[in-house]
């Protein structure tokens, strides 16, 4: 498969990053590439990976291809190499999209009834923002107490540093 407007294949990624492709880990029967943008795709491919690991074949790699509807970051501005047509192309594939007006138009689905999973959604949400904004703040020093069974000498003198900091930070705080 190769990369669209390149004659590079997919696994030529992994050289440019430094990587190895999973196609060059796995053999054919454990992994596989399917259309992100398809719900259809997900779980044929979803269900078949988890055939293979009920029939005791082991477990898949699943690749999903996608379109990065985004920049990569906020430093990046992709316009500077894809035109405007290209996405909005790949605007009117977003998924999410395709979903809820398939199951629309085949009446499971309906506006009022997205209103009020929103609505649901972000009552859960608060429910959790309220309970993590309620948890009491953990020492800095915990951000290094469970990363390793024996630390490296460089993690502990990080470790030291970061409890410094975080004490002559609080002093002056305090006074």
């Amino acid at each position: 498969m190769t990369i669209p407007g390149t004659q590079l294949g997919l696994s030529s990624l992994g050289t440019a990053f430094s990587m190895t492709s999973n196609y060059d880990l796995m053999s054919d029967d454990e992994s596989q590439r399917a259309r992100a943008d398809s719900v259809r795709a997900v779980l044929d491919a979803m269900g078949q990976a988890m055939d293979r690991a009920r029939a005791g074949e082991g477990g898949s790699v699943i690749e999903f291809l996608t379109y990065r509807l985004s920049d990569h970051t906020t430093a990046d501005d992709a316009r500077r190499y894809r035109d405007d047509a290209e996405v909005k192309a790949a605007w009117l594939r977003d998924p999410v999209v395709r979903l809820r007006t398939w199951l629309t138009a085949n009446g499971v689905w309906s506006e009022a009834e997205e209103a009020d999973w929103k609505a649901e959604c972000e009552r859960q949400v608060g429910v959790e923002v309220d309970a993590y904004l309620a948890t009491t703040a953990q020492p800095v020093e915990a951000m290094f107490d469970h990363l390793y069974a024996d630390p490296p000498p460089d993690v502990l003198a990080q470790r030291a540093a970061a409890i410094a900091l975080d004490q002559r930070s609080l002093e002056q705080r305090h006074g």
